[in-house]
């Protein structure tokens, strides 16, 4: 995203539109106490975190080779 927004006028101007407003939200949600995670969340990350399905696929340290539009 850092590309788009560095090389597009269009993406360069929309995060500048949002990048005050971001900073007002954070100022905002800062003002509000935490709340505390419900137990049966919890549990349910747990057990989707201990899976096999979650366990992480190794990625290669080698960069991909740029994809052309077809």
């Amino acid at each position: 995203m850092a590309t788009l927004i560095a090389d597009d006028p269009a993406w360069q101007a929309a995060y500048e539109s949002l990048s005050g407003g971001m900073a007002a939200v954070s100022a905002e949600l800062g003002r509000f106490e935490p709340e505390p995670m419900p137990a049966d969340v919890i549990a349910r990350l747990d057990a989707a975190l201990a899976s096999s399905i979650a366990a992480p696929t190794p990625i290669s340290a080698e960069p991909a080779a740029p994809r052309r539009p077809t």
